[in-house]
């Protein structure tokens, strides 16, 4: 549906606001969980735990049945306890940096809410099963569909904090409404 809209998807990025509507494939990533006061708390926290995975700290998947590959022990791995892999890099596999890093906030305002934190893993990896096992075992790796978002350009500035991302998420919707192609449906955008 929205695919056959081509470059009309694009077409909104040198405007006030900058909207643009892209269509991403399905994907694989690495997403943690985790509870924290603020954005900026839980982004840091979280950035730590999957940028760990990607720096090493994983475990070679297994290849044959039966066989299994312990994960760290979070009762006794220090750098499971402070979720810091990045510091220590790891044995394991390397894993190339991508872009987009997504963050979900959580449903609803609370004094330590739950962040969700995803990188994007690189394509050519084979899908979750061509991924090592995280070594961290609040860190997981899976198979993401086909989405097609709207975003607002971000052009640097301070780092955003819960009020920023709410008054741009107004800006971006009120940009969708005043173009009317647009409209909300559950979590996505989609064209009417």
């Amino acid at each position: 549906m929205l695919a056959s809209l081509g470059p009309a998807l694009r077409a909104w990025y040198d405007r006030a606001p900058a909207v643009e509507v892209v269509a991403y494939p399905p994907t694989t990533v690495a997403t943690v969980t985790v509870s924290a006061p603020s954005m900026r708390a839980a982004a840091s926290k979280g950035f730590r735990s999957v940028a760990g995975f990607i720096f090493g700290g994983n475990e070679p998947r297994p290849s044959g049945a039966g066989v299994s590959v312990a994960p760290a022990n979070p009762e006794t791995d220090p750098a499971v306890l402070s979720g810091d892999r990045m510091r220590m890099g790891g044995p394991g596999q390397k894993i190339a940096m991508t872009s987009p890093v997504v963050m979900h906030p959580p449903a609803a305002p609370s004094p330590s809410g739950s962040y969700t934190v995803q990188f994007v893993m690189p394509s050519g990896l084979g899908g979750p099963g061509g991924l090592p096992v995280p070594s961290n075992p609040n860190v997981t790796v899976a198979a993401v569909p086909a989405l097609t978002v709207a975003r607002l350009a971000w052009r640097g500035g301070p780092r955003p904090d819960d009020g920023m991302v709410a008054a741009r998420l107004a800006e971006l919707e009120a940009a969708l409404a005043a173009d009317g192609r647009w409209a909300r449906a559950d979590d996505d955008v989609a064209a009417p």
